[in-house]
């Protein structure tokens, strides 16, 4: 099967996780995406997520950078160097998309803004992510996707009763902005396809952000009260929590909608009769007790194995769902089956999963997968082929620290 983004080429010159995602995505769709990289954007140090130091090229070994950076190829300039962003505008001439994801501030002091890629390629379409988008009192702010928890007003809406505003436990908007980031490159070169026109396309992740918080704003804005911090409560079942099961660390996740599930779930713990208690009896009921169903159903549990619990309560139309540590993921059959983490072999690293983007194609039997560039791996060929420099020219960005086949040492490493 012919990929759909086959014969297209992104320029991607990003950092952190938003800019990557939306890279990879690309490429996993078959985007010729070439990675920009500053000669020192890469540290020496050997990664702190490896359990063994690597011998030699500790920069090609980082897991979380080969992770979000699979498929791409690798080319390295300092666009702050006259020769370097000269180098990138000649590749920009012969690209399709400019992906990035910095500040409005660098952008402007880069000077690879819209209008200045528009006068190298007119059809040129450049997807920005930024932290607060490219116009507005905050388009020179920087922010990570923790900041964005907060600005959003997700934090606001995390934690438990009575207790502080919490961060969520992962980055989720570095990974939704990503892939806003991604359908946003793919409508705009539809757009171009129709018209022949490119275009900007503006990211802010707050604004993304935003979007997953809808239904608080809603309330607001009609005068209703804003659901209150309750951490794995509901206001609409009950119960609805995680319950500790045998073992060490192991849990499952129930939750109770209505009087026949609640009704299923005391059939299956072997008692019937809780089920017509008048605390019990109807949701308002188990809603104003919850800590007593906490209770009852942790007794149950607590000497279980939760895949054990799952399936009876699954078989019984009580929604329950052990809870999956990262690791069971890698062997869980149906993720297996569906190929979500397929083995990818890293020239360096071997062979390891790679997290799958979710969708399928039924013409597509295999899920194509390439590892992370290595350090500069495909400079040469882009200079060359593709930018149309000598190999005199190279060399005289190399001598002059443009472009480098190892990272530069960084501030404050030997």
């Amino acid at each position: 099967m012919v990929r759909p983004l086959e014969g297209i080429r992104v320029l991607e010159m990003t950092i952190a996780v938003a800019g990557p995602v939306a890279g990879h995505t690309l490429a996993d769709l078959g985007a010729e995406v070439l990675k920009i990289e500053p000669p020192f954007g890469r540290s020496r140090k050997p990664s702190e997520y490896l359990i063994t130091e690597p011998d030699d090229r500790p920069w090609d070994k980082v897991p979380k950078f080969n992770e979000l950076n699979r498929g791409k190829k690798s080319v390295v300039l300092d666009l702050s160097r006259a020769d370097g962003r000269d180098a990138f505008l000649r590749l920009v001439a012969v690209s399709d998309v400019v992906l990035i994801n910095f500040s409005s501030r660098v952008l402007r002091n880069l000077d690879v803004e819209y209008e200045t890629l528009r006068a190298v390629k007119e059809d040129i379409i450049l997807v920005a992510i930024t932290g607060f988008g490219t116009s507005g009192p905050y388009q020179d702010r920087t922010s990570y996707g923790p900041g964005i928890d907060a600005m959003s007003g997700l934090a606001y809406m995390t934690g438990y009763p009575d207790g502080s505003a919490m961060k969520a436990g992962n980055h989720y908007f570095d990974q939704h902005a990503g892939m806003i980031a991604a359908l946003g490159a793919i409508a705009a070169l539809r757009h171009r396809q129709e018209t022949g026109k490119g275009q900007h396309v503006d990211v802010s992740m707050v604004q993304a952000g935003i979007q997953t918080t809808g239904e608080a704003l809603l309330a607001d804005s009609l005068g209703a009260v804003v659901p209150p911090r309750q951490g794995n409560a509901d206001a609409n079942a009950a119960p609805h929590n995680v319950y500790r099961c045998q073992g060490d660390d192991q849990w499952v996740a129930i939750a109770v909608r209505t009087d026949e599930e609640w009704r299923a779930l005391c059939d299956s713990m072997g008692q019937g009769a809780v089920a017509s208690d008048a605390r019990f009896r109807d949701l308002a009921g188990r809603l104003a007790h919850r800590d007593e169903l906490d209770a009852l159903v942790s007794a149950w549990t607590a000497d279980q194995e939760k895949y054990a619990v799952q399936h009876v309560l699954q078989a019984a139309g009580v929604p329950a769902g052990a809870v999956v540590k990262p690791a069971g993921m890698l062997t869980d059959e149906h993720l297996v089956a569906r190929q979500s983490n397929p083995m990818v072999l890293d020239p360096d690293m071997g062979p390891a999963p790679f997290p799958a983007v979710a969708w399928h194609y039924d013409r597509m039997t295999e899920r194509p997968f390439a590892p992370a560039p290595r350090f500069g791996e495909h400079t040469e060929e882009a200079l060359s082929r593709l930018a149309g420099l000598a190999p005199e020219e190279i060399e005289q960005l190399r001598a002059s620290k443009v472009t480098s086949a190892e990272p530069l040492r960084g501030h404050g490493e030997e």
